[in-house]
């Protein structure tokens, strides 16, 4: 709970993180799933993240879905919050 989101990348010395100041922005929200897929067809990986938890009652808005579309690459990717792209 109020940890920000992190995505690690993968290169020939193992792991590193991936600043994304999207994420940060959105701390409120407890993650419990995620998925990539290139939502807006452009040919790189954009990512849904969906939000759970039970401090809230059911529709509480940090219960909200969030996609975040890939302005960046597939080897540097940079994310940001697609605003009224999914439904409430």
């Amino acid at each position: 709970f109020e940890q920000t989101g992190a995505i690690f990348l993968q290169n020939n010395e193992g792991f590193t993180p991936s600043n994304q100041s999207a994420f940060a922005k959105d701390i409120i929200y407890e993650d419990v799933d995620a998925q990539f897929f290139d939502a807006d067809q452009d040919g790189d990986l954009d990512l849904l993240v969906v939000s759970g938890g039970s401090e809230s009652k059911a529709g509480n808005f940090n219960y909200q879905s969030r996609l975040y579309l890939n302005k960046g690459s597939k080897i540097n990717p940079v994310f940001e919050f697609a605003k009224d792209n999914l439904p409430s």
